[in-house]
């Protein structure tokens, strides 16, 4: 555990399983600094383009989670072609209340690892051509809560998307997204996924250029999608999750499962992420499932919504500790899951 007073620090580099925690969540900024670049960096020109980056390459089986961090570019560059911005090589890496702003071609890009948000902002700076928010490739990606944008394109360049998804597995629930608005056509999607399976609930979606916010092939699921722009009417089968706030000791921590009019979900409860593949429900669980619990059966109303809450305790050993929820539905196989939600303990 590494708790964080407030204040500004260089970028850095994570190997290990580890819980960084800004201990005010937004008042700890990661920004980019010469002075941790290597020797003789700047005059060396194919040194600049590969810094700036703060990247998460955790050993195998083991999981970092991040809260309250701001990876905030200060400037769209910083010397010669340094793009201040997050990468996540494999494993697993959560992200609670941080905020991602880049002017990299990818603010918070995520290669072959399983990375889960909650209540972040992502968002894209450069114009020419514009910045995608999240870029995942061959990875598994849950967002729960938060917004994701693209920015305007810069004359003549395409549109950034607010997430990109190439042959990923994506979990979103009620998170808002923007693809940006190209001055010369290829306007950028909310989300775009490029086959993988895409399971969506509960969110706010803009298409750039008024176009549908949503552009998707493979397996694709959305269900109680506000469109800010002209998309097809979608109502399939997806069970969503809000979490209105985060874990914190002496409160009663709740979250909204969402589902069809008299619905319900069966809760689980784990202290660690897995992803797994037990063919029984899709998309597959995201908890361990070693050492999980039942949390209970909530019944929804007429308004699909079914609220599942558990009192936590004032006892200061729970104080960053992990726990992590995740709702399942249906009557037959393969049951439905939802986004995990939860997180490190405050």
């Amino acid at each position: 555990m590494i708790n964080v007073q407030a204040g500004t620090y260089a970028q850095f580099d994570v190997t290990v399983g580890v819980t960084i925690r800004a201990l005010v969540p937004g008042t700890v900024n990661i920004a980019f600094d010469w002075a941790f670049a290597p020797p003789g960096c700047a005059t060396t020109p194919t040194c600049p383009p590969t810094q700036g980056a703060t990247r998460f390459l955790i050993l195998t089986g083991q999981s970092a989670h991040v809260v309250g961090l701001r990876f905030v570019a200060t400037t769209p560059t910083i010397g010669p072609n340094i793009f201040p911005r997050v990468e996540v090589f494999g494993n697993r890496v959560t992200f609670d209340q941080c905020e991602f702003r880049s002017s990299a071609f990818k603010a918070l890009y995520i290669s072959q690892a399983a990375v889960h948000l909650q209540d972040c902002t992502v968002t894209g700076l450069n114009l020419n051509p514009a910045t995608n928010g999240v870029y995942a490739v061959d990875g598994v990606v849950t967002v729960v809560g938060g917004s994701f944008a693209a920015p305007l394109a810069a004359l003549y360049a395409p549109g950034g998307d607010g997430i990109r998804l190439d042959n990923c597995v994506f979990q979103g629930s009620g998170f808002q997204a923007s693809g940006s608005t190209a001055q010369w056509g290829l306007h950028g999607a909310a989300v775009r996924a490029i086959g993988g399976e895409t399971w969506i609930s509960d969110a706010l979606l803009q298409g750039g250029g008024n176009t549908c916010g949503l552009v998707a092939s493979g397996v694709l699921r959305a269900s109680r999608i506000t469109w800010a722009s002209a998309c097809p009417a979608m109502n399939d089968a997806v069970l969503g999750v809000l979490r209105p706030s985060p874990l914190q000791v002496g409160t009663t921590f709740t979250l909204d499962f969402r589902t069809d009019a008299n619905g319900f979900a069966a809760v689980f409860a784990d202290t660690q992420l897995a992803w797994n593949s037990i063919g029984l429900t899709t998309p597959e669980p995201f908890l361990a499932l070693a050492n999980v619990l039942t949390a209970g059966l909530y019944l929804a109303g007429p308004s699909g919504s079914a609220l599942a809450s558990w009192p936590i305790p004032t006892n200061p050993s729970l104080v960053s500790q992990p726990f992590w929820f995740q709702g399942v539905t249906g009557l037959s196989l393969p049951l439905l899951t939802s986004p995990v939600a939860g997180g490190i303990v405050r």
